[in-house]
């Protein structure tokens, strides 16, 4: 899913308290058939997926990443996998990973986390959460995405908003006001009867 988080970055002050949670979270994701209510994932969607998702692991664990959960393929599932400690070259953090795999990384401040995000060829989309006004409005100011959220997840869309991104995420916005003003051909006319 295009959509989905694969970076997350958490100040250093909560970074460990974070992790600890978010891995119990991320072990109680139930794998199956997407048709069944409880299933939380699915599988990839063919060989190919599944060997770029290996792919991204491996290269992150090479460059010194640490995988804490996941990493493994189980049948045609690519196991929910946290990856942290990554290095801002490695491939996960520079391209898109179409896979249940997510970087955790501690930065120092907001300005170090923005600097990260931005450090990207794509810009869907992006959030922060924070209780602080003021490195909200920095946040949304600065971030280089076609939307940013405050306090809420990055996958969040309804069909009314202006969905889209910005470089390799994308030109144009989609819903459906959006979508006809992007698939409509403007013409102007002007005539002087005179």
């Amino acid at each position: 899913v295009c959509i989905s988080v694969q970076r997350v970055y958490v100040n250093k002050k909560i970074y460990s308290s974070f992790l600890g949670r978010f891995k119990d979270s991320v072990e109680k994701l139930k794998i199956g058939n997407p048709m069944k209510d409880d299933t939380d994932m699915g599988p990839m969607i063919d060989e190919a997926a599944i060997e770029k998702a290996l792919f991204l692991i491996k290269d992150a664990k090479e460059r010194g990443g640490k995988v804490i959960t996941g990493g493994e393929r189980k049948e045609n599932f690519i196991l929910p996998t946290v990856i942290t400690e990554v290095p801002e070259d490695a491939e996960v953090i520079r391209k898109e990973a179409f896979s249940p795999i997510v970087v955790v990384n501690p930065v120092d401040n907001i300005e170090e986390g923005i600097e990260r995000i931005n450090n990207s060829d794509y810009g869907l989309q992006a959030s922060i959460y924070t209780s602080d006004l003021r490195k909200s409005i920095i946040f949304t100011e600065k971030v280089e995405a076609g939307g940013v959220l405050v306090n809420e997840i990055p996958t969040f869309r309804v069909d009314i908003m202006p969905y889209g991104g910005v470089k390799g995420s994308g030109i144009g916005r989609e819903g459906p006001q959006y979508a006809i003003e992007e698939m409509t051909e403007k013409k102007l006319i002007i005539m002087d009867y005179s």
